[in-house]
């Protein structure tokens, strides 16, 4: 599981490289999940409860993030 995290987080950071101009919500919060899980050593369970969400929602954020789904 461990890898698959590092390539959700990864691809949370390519996608706010992309962006031109002011980021959008979406973008931000990618950007910050992308840190609170780097500071969590990538384990959702921790991240969910530090960001105060259920770990399905954030589980469902990345897969959106990940897809490129808006």
């Amino acid at each position: 599981m461990g890898n698959h995290n590092q390539a959700l987080e990864k691809a949370l950071a390519r996608s706010l490289k992309s962006y031109r101009g002011q980021p959008t919500l979406r973008q931000l919060e990618g950007s910050y999940i992308a840190h609170m899980l780097s500071a969590h050593d990538g384990n959702i369970t921790r991240t969910a409860a530090a960001l105060g969400l259920d770990r399905r929602t954030l589980q469902r954020k990345l897969a959106r993030a990940a897809s490129g789904v808006a």
